[in-house]
């Protein structure tokens, strides 16, 4: 019996020691950061430790010119109650165009689109760049990897399309966690015969699929740890980590979509927009990037990320600098 009681102990341990990983975990990972400028500082560093300080100089040149950019703060009532921002920038020219941007894990609208906003800018399309849930100026105690988010980007369709016109033109485009809310959210029936098309730029398969990797990553038992973290997660955060997926919203997409993703991606593997393109039924196109790690396309190959874009907006119709 003696030895029943210290198995039983050791057994109650580990439940609690797995309980307050869960526990950490989602305090520490699913919850606001506000250290953006940091953020964006180091990673212009890390392009001039290796070399590439050209990279850098125009990274931090647009980024400065973008926050000057005159922009109107609009706001949102998601479904769950939580107060969205974004900055609306109005384009040079009346037009029916409107791309909403959005932003990655513990990022900020600015960081992530600091280059690419130009694109957007320079042929004439109203830029809508959001805060996500838990994010900028957005309200939102956790973060939820896409799960909710794709819900928040019906409101900001809605909302486009109310205040600007029923025709309106609306093409997304998201970055990394941002490109799975925007890959998830595509196929809503609530978006249905909305959206125009869709940039996904180094998105994940699913949330699953992603914090598995991440545990691979930090060599962290998956058993027991991993089932623990989920429980945790929905108990938090109201979602189980497999609840949705790119993969499986993909097979029912009418959209046309383009797929980027660096081929040196180690924080989300290259392979996730393989197995997203192939499980795609919409038009779609596939560029790996040489020589890309995760986010930095447009920064490797700015010629070339813009080109796809031109290819992407003219087999849908929208190739005038006014439509």
């Amino acid at each position: 019996m003696h030895y029943w009681l210290i198995i039983l102990y050791i057994l109650l341990a580990l439940v609690a020691l797995c309980v307050a990983f869960g526990i950490y975990l989602v305090i520490s990972s699913f919850t606001r950061r506000e250290h953006y400028e940091e953020d964006f500082e180091g990673y212009v560093n890390h392009f001039i430790a290796h070399g590439k300080e050209d990279i850098a100089q125009r990274m931090s040149s647009a980024r400065k010119k973008l926050i000057q950019l005159p922009s109107e703060d609009v706001w949102i009532k998601s479904r769950d109650g939580l107060h969205l921002h974004a900055k609306l920038i109005a384009p040079k020219e009346d037009t029916n165009k409107t791309i909403i941007l959005v932003h990655g894990y513990h990022s900020y609208r600015c960081n992530d689109f600091s280059v690419i906003w130009e694109y957007y800018y320079q042929n004439n399309w109203r830029i809508l760049l959001v805060d996500q849930r838990t994010h900028g100026e957005s309200e939102g105690r956790f973060i939820c990897f896409g799960v909710k988010e794709r819900y928040d980007i019906c409101g900001w369709v809605d909302y486009i399309r109310t205040r600007f016109g029923q025709q309106s033109l609306v093409c997304l485009h998201g970055i990394s966690m941002g490109s799975a809310t925007v890959t998830m959210a595509q196929s809503l029936k609530e978006l249905e015969g909305k959206i125009t098309a869709v940039v996904a730029d180094c998105g994940f398969v699913s949330p699953k699929q992603q914090f598995s990797h991440m545990f691979s990553r930090m060599h962290l038992p998956k058993i027991p740890l991993f089932y623990f973290a989920n429980f945790i997660t929905k108990l938090f955060c109201g979602y189980w980590f497999g609840e949705v997926s790119c993969k499986e919203e993909l097979t029912t997409s009418k959209t046309p979509i383009l797929f980027i993703h660096g081929e040196l991606d180690n924080f989300v593997p290259t392979e996730c927009s393989k197995i997203n393109y192939e499980a795609c039924s919409s038009p779609k196109t596939l560029w790996i990037v040489s020589g890309g790690r995760h986010g930095d396309a447009i920064y490797i190959n700015e010629t070339g990320y813009f080109a796809h874009l031109d290819q992407l907006y003219e087999s849908v119709g929208v190739s005038s600098l006014s439509c």
